[in-house]
């Protein structure tokens, strides 16, 4: 058999593991290809020595600007997974408030109710009757823990939204490299998968 035949039998077989690599999202073509290529460098290296190390240089140059690629996508991917778990650290925060929260509203309703009924009966009881018709009730009021607490919620809720817009910004740095080229084919070549917001 010719060599240039099996060359070009090498060439097309390449370009068929490439884009079914790309248009499958199946890794493991990847690396079939990845490998078809380095062996028909080396076979390449036998029949046309000069013409084995120019591409050998470029696999090179590819496989550098691959990786290249490949840590951009890992550290952006990083990036949205850390900020996910921000989010999630900030309603750990928000759930641990609301139930000291409901706590001392539940406490000092009571407190609050009681002290009401008793001004109530010890102004009646001092026989008020119906002379009485205005009355002068004490002005009840939250102390300075539940403000506290209610500007803990708020913090914590404001807290939240930063968490969740700057997720969401990570998510669109990710999704947005993965959609341009060449990182396009490399992402789907690879099997990765966009972010949801």
């Amino acid at each position: 058999m010719n060599t240039q035949v099996i060359l070009l039998a090498i060439v097309l077989l390449n370009i068929v593991l490439a884009a079914g690599a790309v248009i499958q999202r199946d890794r493991s073509l990847f690396f079939a290809w990845a490998g078809s290529c380095l062996l028909s460098t080396i076979l390449l290296f036998f029949t046309y020595p000069v013409l084995a190390v120019v591409k050998l240089a470029l696999l090179i140059l590819m496989a550098r600007h691959l990786i290249a690629l490949y840590n951009t996508i890992i550290n952006l991917d990083q990036n949205a997974e850390l900020r996910l778990h921000d989010v999630a650290s900030s309603l750990v925060r928000r759930e641990a408030v609301v139930p000291r929260i409901q706590n001392f509203v539940q406490q000092y309703s009571n407190y609050e109710s009681s002290t009401l009924v008793n001004t109530i009966r010890e102004r009646g009881g001092r026989g008020g009757g119906l002379a009485v018709v205005f009355e002068n009730y004490l002005a009840l009021r939250a102390s300075e823990q539940f403000t506290r607490l209610a500007a803990e919620l708020v913090a914590a809720e404001e807290q939240i939204l930063t968490a969740r817009y700057q997720f969401n910004e990570a998510v669109a740095a990710y999704n947005r490299y993965l959609r341009q080229f060449p990182t396009l084919l490399f992402a789907r070549a690879m099997a990765v998968r966009e972010r949801d917001y």
